[in-house]
């Protein structure tokens, strides 16, 4: 079982739309991605190298987006406890099995900023914002890390269904032999069209 610690994230990702209620959809999501997920897996820089998507193939990219994930302050995480009063999320703040980190999303393109928290320690986690965007105090959405390897991850967002997802390397220019690879062993991954980032 996982003890409670909270991990700061620097993720450079766009800003996404939070959701009120437990769809039908989110709990297929839960349920599918239910595995462990070793959050001390997650320290470190991580970037988003490659999108895939529906209707995407595109040049590839120099754009190169970073997530950088770090243990939080006690300080922090009672922040988010004052503000969000939601009671009937998937992991509670006191889950002895729930692993807290702080997340800042910062889309520089779009000079796009979304501090916020996650929850959980298996694949799918709750995401909620930071009280400093004022945010709904009940509104959040789920957010999926899956393992690879120790080099890999892909993330997705529940919101988009499967439909958009991308892979993320802690290596920021991992050799296309190692990228095929990865595509070629991820069913979900072969279905969509894709785009290359922080292409050299």
């Amino acid at each position: 079982m996982f003890s409670l610690w909270p991990v700061v994230a620097l993720l450079f990702v766009a800003q996404n739309v939070l959701g009120h209620t437990l769809s039908d959809s989110t709990r297929v999501c839960l349920a599918t991605y239910k595995n462990d997920l070793n959050n001390d897996f997650l320290i470190g820089k991580w970037y988003y190298v490659y999108k895939f998507s529906l209707w995407l193939n595109l040049p590839p990219s120099r754009s190169c987006r970073e997530v950088s994930f770090n243990r939080a302050t006690e300080e922090d995480l009672n922040s988010y406890k004052n503000h969000f009063n939601r009671t009937d999320m998937p992991y509670s703040f006191e889950d002895d099995d729930t692993i807290a980190f702080s997340v800042l999303n910062i889309d520089f393109q779009n000079k796009k900023m979304l501090d916020g928290l996650l929850l959980g320690g298996r694949e799918a986690k709750v995401f909620i914002s930071h009280p400093v965007n004022k945010p709904d105090p009940e509104a959040y959405e789920i957010r999926i890390f899956r393992y690879v390897n120790d080099e890999f991850m892909i993330y997705e967002e529940c919101s988009l269904s499967g439909f958009t997802k991308w892979l993320i390397s802690r290596n920021r220019n991992p050799t296309d032999e190692e990228l095929q690879k990865i595509i070629a062993s991820e069913n979900d991954l072969k279905r969509l069209d894709s785009q290359k980032f922080c292409a050299i």
